[in-house]
């Protein structure tokens, strides 16, 4: 579990990712989207062949794991438009596994279930939340979130609405 600050400039986020997509065009040169070709007309071996897939398998392997590091990028880049909300975000990897299963909590929201890991702030020595930016389609008035969060301990936390739009 990582606490990561988003980032809202253009021109960092070229630069955070600039790195991983070297390293995906170097894949993607070296074959991993391209589609071996066999038949009757192809004169190669079938040691030949067999190279040809295992580079592909390869190469392929490499893209998937030059992906990865973008995972993360992906919740830590944000549009300008949002750079008042100075977001940061707790970032978790969960791997399933059957030893050790994923405690989970849920929600509802309107026709669904959504699972979630709770994660304790209350035991921290200084409130967790400076103050809450509400989203441009948020509908809960401030001053009945200002009060929830009162009923769950945080105390008198600054509510606002966002003045960026979706549109």
């Amino acid at each position: 579990m990582a606490l990561s600050e988003v980032e809202y400039d253009e021109k960092k986020h070229e630069a955070r990712l600039q790195d991983t997509y070297g390293e995906i065009n170097k894949c993607i040169s070296k074959g991993a989207f391209a589609r071996p070709m066999y038949g009757l007309l192809n004169a190669r071996s079938d040691e030949e062949i067999e190279i040809e897939k295992a580079a592909h398998a390869e190469a392929h392997k490499e893209l998937f794991m030059g992906l990865l590091p973008l995972v993360g990028e992906m919740y830590r880049l944000k549009s300008i438009a949002f750079a008042e909300e100075k977001e940061w975000r707790v970032l978790s990897y969960v791997v399933k596994s059957e030893e050790k299963p994923i405690d989970y909590a849920h929600r509802v929201s309107r026709n669904r279930i959504i699972p979630f890991r709770s994660i304790g702030l209350r035991e921290l020595e200084r409130s967790p939340i400076a103050e809450v930016m509400l989203g441009p389609r948020h509908e809960t008035p401030m001053e009945v979130v200002a009060k929830f969060l009162q009923l769950q301990g945080y105390g008198e936390i600054p509510v606002r609405r966002s003045a960026a739009s979706y549109r």
